[in-house]
């Protein structure tokens, strides 16, 4: 199959991009940052929506989803520091089934977090099953005001 963003994948310095050897099809669940009712845009590589076009890496072209809701809610409370992440990302993780037939994604680091580079004809933001209220300021609290399925 072929990836999205091929054109430029194939201009990164370190090829094979994605690496072959670390990225796979694989079945998991992802939870991805996104607006509460979440876009094509909610699913754009950095490199893409930062309109990056120096020292690009495969990575920025890789969509960045998480292991689990408390590895997402971490790193989005961490990023809060920095930025306005409601803004930036949205104030939600969505949770999606991810496919063999959706792309390769690595094996998550410590954090929980996975690159996915996805196939050309693939789309996400109509699959997201349950949108969960970002928490950038208290801990984890599991309730019915801040989680909604589809």
């Amino acid at each position: 199959m072929e990836f999205k963003y091929k054109t430029q994948l194939s201009e990164i310095s370190v090829q094979p991009c994605p690496c072959t050897h670390n990225f796979q099809p694989r079945t998991k669940v992802g939870f991805r940052f996104v607006n509460r009712e979440s876009t094509a845009n909610d699913f754009l590589p950095v490199a893409i929506r930062d309109n990056l076009d120096k020292d690009l890496k495969c990575d920025h072209f890789a969509l960045s989803f998480f292991t689990s809701i408390e590895s997402a809610q971490n790193r989005i409370r961490s990023l809060s520091n920095k930025f306005d992440v409601i803004e930036r990302y949205g104030g939600y993780i969505g949770r999606i089934e991810l496919l063999p037939t959706d792309g390769t994604s690595s094996l998550e680091d410590r954090k929980g977090h996975f690159g996915l580079h996805q196939y050309s004809d693939v789309t996400f933001h109509q699959r997201i099953t349950d949108y969960i209220a970002a928490d950038v300021v208290d801990s984890l609290e599991s309730s019915s005001e801040n989680s909604y399925a589809t």
